[in-house]
């Protein structure tokens, strides 16, 4: 029989099967164990340096030339509305005094029984005026109809209903004003009391005793610089228009 040559490998036994080891976790030396430390950069490349931050600082504030510098109008502005507080206490201190003055000038050419008696009457007529106002407002909060109620001293106008409001508006009440001059000259003062509509216009509403409530068509504020007729009342044309429908005449207009 031939001998075969060749490979040695032929009736070896088979090589053994290498298994892969799984990592093991480091022991508790090992996480203790510091960090290795950085190696050191190489010659050619320096370590860059990190600067702290600088600090923000504050803005500065500013002086008070240099607020004023900074804000001409508003500082204009402050210096008029002190000047304007100023001149208008000053005005009413003066008013005052003037009235004062008058006052003791008045008492001092009276006797003493007419003292007494102008007391008294003074007394009498601020409870008698105090109790014909609740009285008067009473009233308008007890009418079942519909009705205008005017609250001078408030200077608003209501529309009301059995003790409901139904529109509330500002309005502008005349001041007491003498008309005329020598013995024909009228005292005239906003009404007091209860009035009958006696008329209704486009823009106005006359009461019994000619006493107007009227709108102004083309001017729908009511500050100071538009004026109003003395004993009369004024409203906006908005708020005019809006309760012109309801107002008939025959309705009842209170004033207190």
């Amino acid at each position: 029989m031939t001998e075969l040559a060749g490979s040695s490998e032929v009736g070896a036994p088979p090589p053994e099967r290498v298994v892969p080891q799984q990592p093991q976790e480091p022991t508790v030396q090992e996480r203790k164990a510091p960090a290795p430390p950085r190696p050191p950069a190489p010659p050619g490349r320096p370590r860059p340096v990190v600067l702290p931050g600088r600090p923000k600082t504050p803005a500065a504030r500013l002086s008070p030339w240099g607020f004023i510098k900074a804000y001409p109008g508003v500082f204009s502005f402050v210096i008029l509305s002190i000047l304007g507080l100023a001149a208008g206490d000053s005005w009413l201190t003066y008013k005052r005094q003037e009235y004062e003055r008058e006052t003791v000038r008045l008492r001092e050419a009276m006797s003493t029984v007419e003292r007494q008696r102008a007391d008294l009457a003074y007394a009498a007529n601020k409870n008698h005026y105090r109790i014909m106002i609740q009285l008067i407002r009473r009233q308008a909060e007890g009418d079942q109809a519909l009705h205008l109620s005017v609250a001078v001293d408030r200077r608003e106008m209501y529309l009301e209903q059995e003790g409901i409001r139904l529109r509330s508006m500002p309005v502008r009440v005349g001041p007491d004003t003498v008309v005329g001059q020598g013995p024909g000259a009228v005292h005239v003062a906003p009404p007091r009391g209860q009035r009958t509509i006696a008329s209704v216009g486009p823009w106005s509403i006359t009461l019994d005793g000619g006493t107007t409530i009227y709108a102004d068509s083309g001017v729908d504020v009511l500050s100071d610089g538009a004026g109003v007729t003395p004993g009369n009342v004024r409203i906006r044309s908005t708020d005019f228009q809006i309760i012109l429908p309801n107002v008939k005449p025959g309705m009842s207009a209170y004033f207190y």
